[in-house]
């Protein structure tokens, strides 16, 4: 049996599987007050996973985990270990990533892309005319 159950903005708060008296996979997602995921809880017949979410004043995404400590709320983490991670995330003043999954060094150096990244830790790309 699947279920999807949403809040009462129509965004999904719930989805479960399961046969019979198993559940295969629950997930259950809470909201900040504008809106952006809060809390995300999975649950599998091996154990759980709990993530957490931080965003910045104008809503970008500054922190992400399913471990560690999360600077805008606590949390305990789930019991599947293999799975925890955490990440933070920067932006510069034109609301660029300069942070992220590969590290800090995120560059921006094509005067004709000003939104496309050139530089990434460990990558280096260009653009041509056309911005491919």
């Amino acid at each position: 049996m699947v279920i999807w159950l949403d809040d009462g903005l129509a965004r999904p708060a719930e989805t479960k599987v399961s046969a019979n008296t198993t559940t295969l996979f629950d997930q259950v997602r809470s909201y900040d007050a504008v809106g952006n995921v809060n809390t995300v809880q999975t649950t599998l017949p091996t154990g759980t996973d709990t993530q957490a979410f931080c965003y910045d004043a104008q809503n970008r995404l500054t922190w992400a985990g399913s471990s560690g400590t999360a600077p805008c709320q606590s949390f305990t983490p789930g019991t599947l270990t293999a799975a925890n991670y955490q990440q933070s995330y920067a932006y510069d003043t034109m609301d660029r990533l300069t942070t992220g999954p590969l590290g800090a060094g995120y560059g921006y150096y094509d005067p004709g892309h000003l939104d496309g990244v050139t530089n990434a830790p460990g990558y280096s790309t260009s653009y041509d005319a056309a911005g491919n």
